[in-house]
């Protein structure tokens, strides 16, 4: 969990906000904070731009550290309270067939026909063979399965969380709380189905591609690459989360390209937080230059993230023929297409409807953001996550 804590600058250099100059106590009001980069292992010291990411109300480090354990450990409560209290329904029947086979011979072979990715078996492997190691054969039980989704779904909220530098304090905070909270995510935390482990790596692409947007270090777009690849081997469904960040990136760049007042805030945006880390930043200019070689090589490391993650879960850490799982892993999208096309059994209002009655509050607060973020232009990255 990134924590911040707040901090009077002492650097007497005025900065520069769009066309206007600040003088260092003007600065200062725009919820300066301390952050530790893991990477570098050093601290930081960085005053959040007021363009892209502003508090209202600021929040002391103490107060973020409070309010964001207690909604980790709060998620860790709702999820994982009774998991064994509800008996297996249908698919956690069909998972938990294919998780005792792999666990009592050791195998499991891709079927692109039916049923869905690799991941959450081999993840359960681990759970499974923890309980029995530490319990004996008994504790191999729908709440040693169903740990493995309720773990995800703790771990996406802390990736929220994770945000922070993005959407600001007490815009990350709310968010958490909801994610912890939402019915339908409590619901598929509880599960052992593959929904949970699926959200939880797609958005941990995304914080791993803002982190290198930030720390400009190669090894994060290798982390995102592994996360996309993760997705893959989870659910057919992937393709169409990578195709809605991509058509939200591209409206994003369209709306920057086509609205001049959108793409000068865009601009100013961006020039604020170049000019933030090269002013405040301990790195050297050489290791924050994003250069081509830097570009080739991160692109390289990203490919081959993707090829590995991908070949060994779906060639069964090596077991199985890879030219055969190759082949089934393309061949999934055409039977999950055909899937798709005759067992639509509503109309897409319908789903609205549903979800309006489920996640009200998220719904509501949601198409609130949207319309917020379009007419304020405040926050580059809440606007990305709007479109």
């Amino acid at each position: 969990m990134a924590s911040t804590r707040s901090t009077r600058r002492k650097n007497k250099t005025p900065q520069t906000q769009g066309s206007k100059t600040q003088t260092p106590r003007e600065t200062a009001s725009v919820a300066p904070a301390t952050f530790v980069s893991k990477d570098a292992r050093r601290v930081v010291q960085t005053a959040t731009p007021a363009v892209e990411i502003s508090d209202a109300l600021p929040m002391s480090r103490r107060t973020w550290n409070m309010l964001g354990w207690s909604i980790v450990l709060l998620a860790a409560l709702v999820r994982m309270w009774h998991l064994g209290l509800v008996p297996f329904h249908h698919d956690e029947g069909v998972n938990g067939n294919f998780l005792m086979i792999l666990y009592r011979s050791g195998e499991y072979r891709y079927d692109p026909t039916n049923y869905h990715g690799p991941t959450l078996y081999y993840f359960a492997l681990i759970s499974a063979r923890v309980a029995t190691f530490l319990f004996g054969s008994d504790a191999l039980n729908d709440t040693a399965m169903r740990l493995v989704p309720a773990l995800f779904g703790v771990g996406t909220v802390w990736l929220v969380l994770c945000l922070r530098r993005y959407l600001g304090a007490w815009a990350t905070v709310f968010a958490a709380a909801f994610v912890a909270l939402s019915p339908g995510m409590v619901y598929v935390s509880r599960y052992f189905i593959h929904e949970m482990h699926f959200v939880f790596f797609t958005l941990a692409a995304v914080v791993a591609m803002l982190r290198f947007g930030e720390t400009k270090n190669i090894l994060w777009p290798a982390v995102a690459a592994a996360s996309v690849a993760m997705v893959f081997a989870s659910k057919e469904t992937a393709p169409i989360s990578l195709i809605v960040i991509l058509v939200a990136l591209a409206m994003l760049a369209g709306l920057a390209r086509f609205s001049p007042q959108m793409g000068a805030w865009m601009n100013r945006a961006q020039t604020e937080i170049d000019a933030r880390d090269a002013t405040l930043s301990t790195r050297s200019d050489e290791n924050r230059a994003l250069t081509s070689q830097k570009l080739m090589a991160a692109g390289v490391l990203a490919l081959s993230a993707f090829v590995f993650v991908s070949v060994v879960f779906f060639t069964s850490f090596g077991h199985n023929d890879r030219g055969e799982s190759i082949a089934n892993f393309f061949k999934a999208y055409d039977v999950w297409r055909e899937t798709g096309k005759k067992d639509q059994g509503a109309a897409f209002s319908q789903y609205l409807w549903w979800m309006l009655a489920i996640e009200t509050p998220i719904l509501i607060l949601g198409i609130v953001g949207i319309v917020w973020n379009l007419v304020e232009e405040r926050n580059r990255f809440a606007l990305f996550c709007s479109l």
